[in-house]
C-alpha cells in the first residue's frame, strides 16, 4: 500500500475565517474571531462558518471583530444574517467590538449595535468582565 507523503502543514490564507474559536467555560459562549479585513473576499467564509456552527448547535456565539481593521457592508450584511439564522435556531449572538475605529463606526452608523448585544470588551489591564451583555435597549432582545 503506497502511502504519500505529506509536506509540512500549509496554513491558510490569513484573511479566511477560522470556524474554531475560544469557548469559555461558563457560560458556555463560543467566540468566532474575525480576521483584520473583512470584505467580499471572505464573505461567503463568515457565512458558511457561522452557519455550520449554529446548525452543529453551540448554546451561545460570539462574533468578535476586536481583530478587524477593516469592514465594509458586506460584513453587516453576514453579521445580520447570522443573527437571523441565529434566531432560527434559538441561539444567543453577541457581538464584540473593538473600543474604536472604523468598524465600530461602520456598525453604529447600520444599526448593528441597536440590534445586536454587545459583550463588553475586555479591560486594560487584561480582566475580562463577566459576560456582560448590553444593547442599545440595555436587555437581550432577538
Amino acid at each position: 500500500m503506497n502511502r504519500r507523503k505529506r509536506g509540512p502543514r500549509q496554513h491558510g490564507d490569513p484573511s479566511r475565517i477560522r470556524c474554531r474559536g475560544e469557548k469559555r467555560r461558563w457560560p458556555p459562549w463560543l467566540a468566532t474571531h474575525l480576521p483584520t479585513e473583512v470584505d467580499l473576499t471572505n464573505y461567503e467564509d463568515l457565512r458558511t462558518c457561522a452557519q455550520r456552527l449554529l446548525d452543529v448547535g453551540v448554546p451561545a456565539m460570539i462574533l468578535d471583530l476586536t481583530g478587524c481593521r477593516f469592514c465594509d457592508s458586506t460584513t453587516v450584511d453576514a453579521i445580520l444574517r447570522t443573527y437571523l439564522h441565529a434566531g432560527v435556531r434559538n441561539t444567543p449572538l453577541a457581538l464584540r467590538l473593538p473600543p474604536s475605529g472604523i468598524v465600530r463606526r461602520v456598525c453604529a452608523i447600520t444599526g448593528v449595535t441597536r440590534i445586536l448585544p454587545l459583550e463588553e470588551a475586555e479591560a486594560a489591564d487584561g480582566r475580562v468582565p463577566r459576560c456582560r451583555l448590553r444593547s442599545a435597549g440595555g436587555r437581550f432582545r432577538r
